[in-house]
């Protein structure tokens, strides 16, 4: 019924979701908390009165990719290490 081919006794649905998927999924996460935090204190920066407008730039977005890219990472040297255990 499994039509995928194996790779070194992997399946490649296993391999998309160990090295594509799962770290993707943890990056999103990243993005959100990041995003959060950016969002929140520029938030209470706004209640205290040090930010007069409350808005969202290009420059936040770009900074929670940031947290993207380190939890994706993070994530993906994870699995690599769980899959492929040092002698």
């Amino acid at each position: 019924m499994n039509n995928f081919k194996k790779i070194g006794g992997n399946s490649v649905l296993e391999l998309l979701s160990d090295y594509i998927l799962k770290p993707a999924a943890s990056g999103l996460y990243g993005f959100a908390a990041f995003f959060l935090i950016i969002v929140i204190s520029k938030f209470l920066g706004g209640l205290i009165g040090t930010v007069k407008d409350f808005q969202v730039d290009i420059s936040d977005i770009s900074l929670s990719f940031l947290g993207f890219f380190f939890i994706f990472l993070i994530t993906l040297l994870k699995n690599i290490q769980k899959n492929h255990p040092q002698s």
